[in-house]
């Protein structure tokens, strides 16, 4: 009765490891995870700062949701971390996830412990939401498909151009009219102008200074002044995880 149906193959569940499956990402869509090494370090003789070479681990923006990030960031204890990898558990939004289905059960956590690797997320939530104040929509080829400013004799060299400025929309304009890049000489001055007010209408572009990095971090304190207020996570504590991040720009 169970092999009735459309043609299809059967794999038996403990064939199947986490590894295979696709992880959701913040969106809702799936997207591509790295798989787990074949054989992970004894925790007993690694460190967490090791284990990000051993694990690959993959470097996080702040254009990605929170969810993608990678569970090293979050846990410093190796054992801990290791058994997470080993289940096919990565990535925060799939933590999170048997979290929200099975409670603190479905976890390696205590209460208290649990409540720090959240905190942590918090946090990052929070510097994201901060580093995206001043800073518009980033552009890709779709976007620029979707004006007649870029006419098809520019929009691959544009395209080239948006990738390499990380898709920043003020940098983007400022090397059109400029046009001094062979990819953008004969680019018009008029569609320059059309290409601006498609990129403000359209939020690729803000008319708003981004946050100074005193202002970011003293948005972070605040938003996690309760955990900090509790001991569930100190100021330290912070610094030590934006420098795991690598986001320099986040303190003073």
């Amino acid at each position: 009765m169970g092999n009735e149906g459309p043609d299809h193959s059967v794999i038996p569940l403990e064939e199947l490891g986490g590894r295979d499956l696709p992880e959701p990402g913040g969106d809702g869509a799936a997207v591509p995870v790295r798989r787990a090494p074949e054989s992970l370090h004894d925790p007993q003789n690694t460190t967490h700062e090791e284990l990000r070479d051993a694990l690959d681990v993959p470097d996080w923006s702040p254009r990605q949701p929170v969810g993608r990030l990678h569970l090293w960031y979050l846990i410093e204890p190796p054992s801990t971390l290791l058994d997470l990898i080993e289940s096919g558990t990565r990535t925060w939004s799939q933590l999170d996830n048997r979290y929200q289905l099975g409670g603190l059960a479905a976890t390696p956590f205590e209460e208290k412990e649990f409540s720090r690797v959240q905190a942590f997320a918090k946090a990052v939530e929070a510097w994201k939401d901060a580093w995206h104040i001043g800073r518009g929509r980033p552009v890709g080829r779709e976007a620029l498909e979707e004006t007649d400013a870029v006419t098809n004799t520019f929009i691959d060299g544009v395209t080239e151009l948006a990738k390499e400025l990380d898709g920043d929309a003020e940098a983007l304009l400022g090397v059109i009219r400029e046009r001094e890049d062979e990819r953008v000489q004969g680019f018009y001055s008029s569609k320059a102008d059309d290409l601006e007010e498609y990129f403000l209408e359209q939020g690729y572009l803000v008319r708003q200074d981004p946050l100074s990095p005193e202002e970011m971090w003293q948005r972070v304190l605040a938003g996690l002044a309760s955990e900090i207020q509790e001991g569930i996570v100190a100021a330290e504590d912070l610094d030590r995880l934006f420098s795991y991040l690598s986001l320099s720009e986040i303190r003073p």
